[in-house]
């Protein structure tokens, strides 16, 4: 029971109940309107690197072993709260220049983070570029709404025609490249309200 009072899970230290009512006692009798408690976790100097310094305060603030976690797993996954996300996404930016979004940090692996730790800070900074790159290309996609029943994907005109349904996305730009490549008709059907006239 002892251990239980003492463990430190996600930079936050358990308090007794009775400990908490005896500070709500102190405050509904206070005149102030404002005001804040807190119970301070053991300090604790902390040498190594920039980077295992960051990275520690991860392991800290998850309360998880990083030797006995699976490298797979991510910060969303375990469950990282938002403030302590800001902070790791300030201290990526301010340091070492990675700019990277609070879900984008959700999504870095312990295994990333390891790698981090070690000083590998390219892994990351790659993490982050890859994911501009990915945005970058994700607005140069022209998200037309058609109006008409199919579009053509290809220019051949012989041949049995291949028929496409649109992909999650709702129009076929990650297609055409296949589609160029096959050299029969190649036709996307489209989401119209006439579509559902039409029978198998």
């Amino acid at each position: 029971a002892e251990s239980e009072i003492n463990t430190s899970l996600a930079a936050v230290v358990k308090q007794r109940v009775n400990s908490c009512l005896e500070v709500m006692d102190k405050l509904l009798q206070s005149d102030n309107s404002i005001v804040s408690c807190l119970v301070r976790a053991k300090r604790s100097v902390m040498t190594g690197t920039r980077e295992s310094k960051l990275v520690n305060q991860v392991w800290i603030a998850l309360g998880i072993d990083p030797k006995t976690t699976p490298n797979h797993l991510t910060l969303g996954e375990i469950g990282i709260e938002s403030m302590f996300a800001v902070e790791l996404q300030q201290g990526l930016e301010r340091e070492y220049d990675i700019k990277v979004s609070l879900n984008d940090i959700k999504n870095i692996t312990i295994g990333m983070m390891k790698d981090f730790e070690a000083g590998k800070v390219d892994e990351m900074k790659k993490f982050a570029d890859e994911i501009k790159l990915c945005r970058t290309k994700l607005c140069k996609v022209k998200f037309v709404i058609p109006n008409e029943a199919y579009t053509r994907l290809n220019n051949v005109t012989t041949g049995k025609p291949l028929y496409f349904l649109p992909p999650l996305e709702g129009i076929f730009a990650s297609l055409e490249g296949l589609a160029a490549k096959v050299d029969r008709p190649v036709i996307g059907l489209n989401w119209v309200k006439d579509m559902e006239k039409l029978g198998s």
